[in-house]
């Protein structure tokens, strides 16, 4: 969940003028999603994209070579076009 009280006012904000009977969500990049706030879920770009997906794949990637700062770890997501 999003700690910073700021950042909840501005994502969820403008969400909860919505009228109850539609469902709504947070979707954001952080690895930090799930749970909910005043029944709005907050899900990870990576969860939202699986449930769109189901055939898709996480693979996790190591880059050693970036600008010399010792590596970077990344996530990307691969949908068969055909699933």
């Amino acid at each position: 969940m999003i700690p910073d009280e700021k950042v909840k006012d501005r994502e969820f904000g403008n969400l909860l003028a919505i009228p109850e009977n539609y469902p709504k969500k947070v979707v954001s990049i952080d690895e930090i999603g799930g749970g909910s706030y005043q029944g709005i879920e907050h899900v990870s770009l990576e969860e939202f994209l699986l449930s769109v997906w189901p055939s898709a794949r996480v693979e996790v990637v190591v880059d050693h070579y970036q600008m010399g700062t010792g590596g970077t770890t990344y996530r990307r997501l691969l949908v068969d076009e055909n699933g």
